[in-house]
């Protein structure tokens, strides 16, 4: 099932209502995922199963490139409920 995100980060981003994961009906063909737009510098989501038809200035969020210094400190996920 598809969520709705907010992302928050230290560097001042604010992004509300991102799309995350597919719908009920189409969740086989479309994964919508955080990215972003190296060229623009622009936050987007894309859908994951087109990852490798997309440009190379499309990085997702699991790409290694998008975090600097141990990976480690990045991993989590905060929940306000």
């Amino acid at each position: 099932m598809g969520s709705v995100l907010n992302a928050i980060c230290h560097c001042g981003l604010v992004k509300k209502d991102i799309c995350y994961g597919g719908g009920r009906m189409n969740f086989t063909t479309y994964c919508w995922v955080p990215a972003l737009n190296k060229k623009t510098g622009k936050f987007i989501t894309e859908n994951y199963f087109n990852k490798d038809k997309l440009p190379e200035e499309i990085v997702f969020i699991d790409d290694l490139k998008m975090y600097i210094g141990k990976l480690e400190q990045y991993r989590g996920i905060q929940l306000q409920i």
